[in-house]
């Protein structure tokens, strides 16, 4: 038998995936199979209009000037971007802490997320076997 919670969690998940927003690329739990970005986005389209990609990064997620949320907030915080060790994109911002680089190679926040995203995957399949 399955458990009852885990049940309602699943059909919850089926009837709202976990997909990623058009314009930041930011994951969210989908509600309408014709809303394809999220909220915070959605906001911003109503206040400035569709955005442009970002300077820094590429994302369509610049509402305001030429820089996306994301980087605009890392800038200020860690100085001007670095190259991304995997994209090659100056979209990387080292954070001065070798505990918050991805084995030890300074990534961008999307190469971040994909790497991590595949070291899970494989983490999963060992245990499978």
């Amino acid at each position: 038998m399955t458990h009852p919670g885990l049940l309602l969690a699943t059909e919850c998940r089926i009837a709202h995936p976990v997909v990623k927003c058009t314009y930041c690329r930011t994951e969210y739990q989908q509600e309408s199979k014709t809303n394809t970005i999220c909220k915070k986005c959605a906001q911003n389209v109503q206040l400035y209009g569709t955005p442009k990609p970002c300077q820094y990064c590429n994302i369509i997620a610049a509402f305001i000037g030429n820089k996306c949320q994301r980087c605009t907030n890392s800038e200020k915080k860690y100085g001007p971007p670095y190259s991304c060790e995997q994209c090659k994109q100056q979209c990387a911002f080292d954070r001065k802490d070798d505990r918050k680089k991805v084995d030890g190679k300074l990534l961008c926040w999307l190469c971040t997320l994909s790497y991590k995203r595949v070291l899970q995957k494989t983490k999963e399949q060992r245990k499978h076997l």
